[in-house]
């Protein structure tokens, strides 16, 4: 048995590391959010179905490579907020943790330093600004839910969207599309004053020339693609073509996050069609993003979901005598009545339960392997079962950053005890948006403002390449490792 292990771990060593002899230049990593294999398989038959094409086939078919077990730290079944901070750190997570180092705890899955809980974690779009890359999420939720946020801000409760709002406003991310204006409107004038465009619609969008925008189509999620407004909300594929479009001028790179997060939001609610729909809507923007990088040549594309939802699948209790007869249009006819979201229309579920062939085992997550699309130039790829961090870990080899995420926390986190030892600290934080660290040294005052970008001596204003994240638990203000005096 032990040697059993040694070799597989060997084996998993020399894959890894050999790849990534040529760098690549530009990453865009795609998160259909809350998508089982089941789903996928649904969603390939229903189209299929549809348009009466057999042959039809998902863009990620040809690119599938193994599986992804995504877990929390501390337990088998995931949620978005630490998954999506793994693939972004590097780093397991518990539940609700943005971009952190978690908590210990008794039931943890890996070992798990108690010294460094709440520790910021830097990120994979963090590191790409720092490198002169171009920066981008595109998403289908409010910019401040999970997994957008797992990419730009550090928090240890996803819920905390004002404050990751803030953190992702003043991290200075190139191009923002999804929705989320609520979370917006505080910050217009600042961002205004940093030269980006404010979208609001799909004719804004259209228009925009600059190459910094936020497009922000709701007040909060952007609406089912089965309800939306074509005409005034552009789609996941639209959006995802319109970033790369504007990210691929900088001759360094970039680095793209694209979300089908819906999926999530409708498996929650257990309707199959919405979620069979936003599924494909997102297959479209994954369509768009190889097609990319097959012309570029110089993109790896990666596509894994952070968690299934819902334990959906092509068979329930009304399969169980006959499930070997039951044809497509079975499956698929009884969803036909079903023109708007469940949401919006909760009355139909009934009917579509009594004839449904479709089946659900939860309202929340599940804990199943994922599936691995890649897309690579050169086809180094890996392949397998692989580990959430492993996927993280294969990024940063393909783009030469094995060394510099620890190198970037190390650089941008530094607790401020530590950065001004044997200083007093004078902490204010009754307003938790925005917490400010105040030092008194040499007749100088000194005052850090949390989740912003800047400090000001006497004063005078002083910005920084990463943003200042405070953490209550624990009364710690997370700095940039250079002290103003």
């Amino acid at each position: 048995m032990f040697k059993k292990i040694v070799v597989i771990l060997f084996i998993s060593f020399y894959i890894f590391n050999s790849f990534g002899q040529e760098k690549i230049k530009n990453v865009i990593l795609m998160i259909p959010d809350g998508t089982s294999i089941s789903l996928v398989s649904l969603s390939r038959y229903y189209e299929q179905w549809r348009t009466g094409n057999f042959e039809y086939s998902l863009a990620i078919d040809p690119y599938i490579c193994g599986l992804v077990r995504s877990t929390c730290s501390n337990a088998p079944i995931g949620d978005s907020a630490p998954t999506g901070s793994c693939y972004q750190t590097g780093q397991p997570a518990q539940k609700g943790n943005i971009s952190i180092y978690p908590v210990k705890t008794n039931q943890d899955l890996y070992e798990i330093d108690s010294s460094k809980a709440y520790q910021p974690l830097a990120t994979l779009l963090e590191c790409a600004k720092s490198e002169g890359k171009s920066t981008g999420i595109v998403v289908t939720c409010q910019f401040t839910h999970a997994t957008p946020a797992s990419c730009a801000s550090h928090y240890y409760d996803r819920n905390a969207e004002e404050i990751l709002a803030k953190q992702m406003v003043y991290n200075k991310i190139d191009v923002v599309l999804g929705g989320g204006q609520k979370y917006i409107e505080p910050h217009i004038d600042y961002l205004k004053s940093e030269g980006y465009d404010i979208l609001y619609d799909k004719k804004a969008f259209q228009n925009c020339k600059s190459t910094k925008y936020w497009g922000v189509f709701d007040k909060s999620a952007l609406p089912y693609y089965i309800d939306i407004d074509t005409t005034q909300i552009p789609s996941l594929a639209e959006m995802t073509e319109k970033a790369i479009t504007i990210l691929s001028k900088n001759e360094n790179g970039f680095f793209l996050v694209v979300e089908g997060s819906l999926v999530d939001w409708a498996m929650h609610n257990q309707d199959a069609k919405s979620a069979i729909i936003e599924f494909l809507e997102f297959n479209k923007a994954v369509e768009v993003a190889i097609q990319f990088a097959m012309i570029d040549q110089n993109t790896l594309v990666i596509i894994v979901p952070d968690h299934g939802t819902s334990g959906i699948a092509m068979g329930n209790k009304n399969t169980t005598i006959g499930y070997s007869k039951k044809s497509l249009t079975q499956f698929f006819e009884p969803l036909q009545i079903q023109t708007k979201s469940l949401e919006i229309d909760p009355i139909l579920r009934k009917k579509l339960k009594k004839n449904s062939l479709i089946g659900f085992t939860t309202w929340g997550h599940t804990g199943e392997d994922l599936f691995l699309a890649v897309y690579h130039p050169r086809n180094e790829i890996p392949r397998g079962l692989v580990k959430n961090y492993e996927v993280h870990q294969y990024i940063t080899q393909q783009i030469g950053w094995q060394n510099k995420m620890e190198e970037k926390t190390d650089d941008w986190y530094v607790p401020h005890y530590q950065l001004y030892p044997n200083v007093k600290a004078v902490i204010n934080d009754q307003n938790k948006v925005s917490p400010t660290l105040t030092y008194e040294i040499n007749g100088n005052t000194i005052i850090y403002f949390g989740n912003t970008n800047y400090a000001t001596i006497n004063g005078k204003k002083v910005e920084f390449e990463s943003i200042i994240v405070y953490i209550d638990k624990n009364k710690t203000f997370y700095l940039p490792n250079k002290k103003i005096m």
